[in-house]
């Protein structure tokens, strides 16, 4: 519930007098573009520094490095000996032992045919493996190295989106720091994953979206090759332009956004939705090509409780996301028929739904996008500023 203690500490200091000096000192800031924006880019250099200096070295690691080499034309032995001595390079020796020390994991490292089996989990994540080998071209840093630079750098800019979010609902650039924060984009500025690029690319949707700016159609087509569940965006963003009338850029834009899903899933040996489901929610096996799926009931409907267990248990996410809802349920006029409303707080928390209906594995690192989405919707509505559908003018 630390989202909910955030919140209300907000609103209890702003009746006292050190609050009043900071609201004060907070519309000083907000009144200086040159100002506002220099405070949000210390800030992104802060995430993302938080990301290079202290990664995570998380296990997804193996994956998009594997996936890198893959992509190089190495296969077999070559492929599993190149991996494991980038991943040894870039952690530190308990870090390793850590990596390739479980049951799982040790057969993973040992054996070139496990690896080769994991690839196909991690290289549907087309722009993030191609960002992971550019980074590693242009600058000579190892795959896994590079790993860490790209969620950074996009955690970073990822922030700056957020800002400009801000800016749109006229929210103080103080508060950025506390919405990023609880919303994980820490988290994912230390993970080698492509969650930190997914996140910026939803928040630049969301912000092209409110701007009506024609950039959205493509970037929507993207969307499914940075994460593949990412296709859900897709189509609620493409719900919004057929909603505004233009719907036949709407549908086209859908549609390449599916043939961009398919392909990456055809073209990466991708083992489909069933398979997936067994590996991450009943049983993980070092052979996924192989294993057996379950044919029992109790199998499915257990991660279901799981994940919602985990919503509210594990991060702040769920706080936000409940008190968003109750939120909206309280401001007058918020619903389906405010723009602004469906694609900051609807969109997302329908993403958030559709994502644990579908594929019932919670990560906090998936939603962060709605999070900070969400956030903004909920401070919009305890400041009582009624939305519209224009930005906010820009002071000199």
């Amino acid at each position: 519930m630390d989202a909910v203690r955030w919140v209300a500490g907000l609103a209890c200091a702003a009746g006292t007098g050190v609050g009043r000096r900071v609201v004060a000192f907070s519309r000083w800031v907000d009144g200086r573009w040159p100002v506002r924006w220099f405070a949000a880019g210390v800030f992104a250099l802060l995430v993302g520094f938080a990301g290079i200096a202290q990664p995570m070295h998380n296990w997804d690691m193996i994956g998009y490095v594997a996936s890198a080499y893959r992509a190089d034309g190495l296969d077999g032995e070559a492929l599993r000996a190149r991996t494991f001595d980038d991943i040894r390079a870039e952690a530190n020796p308990r870090e390793f032992r850590s990596l390739t020390t479980d049951v799982y994991d040790s057969e993973v490292y040992r054996s070139a045919r496990a690896l080769g089996q994991q690839v196909p989990f991690y290289a549907v994540r087309v722009i993030y493996v191609e960002l992971i080998r550019c980074v590693h071209q242009r600058f000579g840093y190892g795959y896994a190295a590079a790993s860490v630079r790209v969620s950074a750098v996009f955690a970073a800019l990822a922030v700056l989106m957020l800002a400009a979010l801000m800016r749109w609902q006229r929210l103080p650039i103080l508060l950025l720091p506390g919405v990023a924060y609880l919303s994980g984009f820490v988290e994912v500025a230390q993970q080698s994953t492509p969650d930190s690029v997914a996140c910026c690319a939803a928040l630049a949707a969301l912000w092209l979206a409110l701007k009506r700016n024609p950039l959205l159609l493509p970037l929507v087509v993207l969307l499914p090759l940075i994460r593949t569940d990412y296709i859900l965006l897709s189509a609620l963003l493409m719900l919004e332009e057929w909603l505004a009338g233009r719907r036949a850029p709407a549908a086209l834009a859908l549609v390449a956004a599916t043939l961009a899903y398919f392909w990456t899933n055809q073209a990466h040996g991708h083992y489909g939705w069933l398979r997936t489901f067994n590996f991450a929610n009943i049983g993980i096996t070092a052979y996924p090509a192989d294993m057996v799926v379950s044919t029992r009931l109790p199998d499915y409907l257990w991660p279901y409780l799981l994940a919602l267990r985990n919503l509210f248990d594990q991060t702040a996410q769920g706080a936000l996301f409940l008190c968003t809802l109750v939120a909206l349920a309280r401001l007058p006029g918020a619903g389906f028929g405010d723009r602004q409303m469906r694609l900051l707080a609807l969109y997302p928390l329908a993403f958030v739904a559709l994502h644990l209906l579908v594929f019932p594995h919670f990560e906090s690192r998936f939603f962060v996008f709605a999070a900070a989405a969400t956030a903004l919707v909920l401070l919009h509505g305890l400041r009582g500023i009624t939305t519209d559908d224009r930005p906010v003018a820009q002071s000199r």
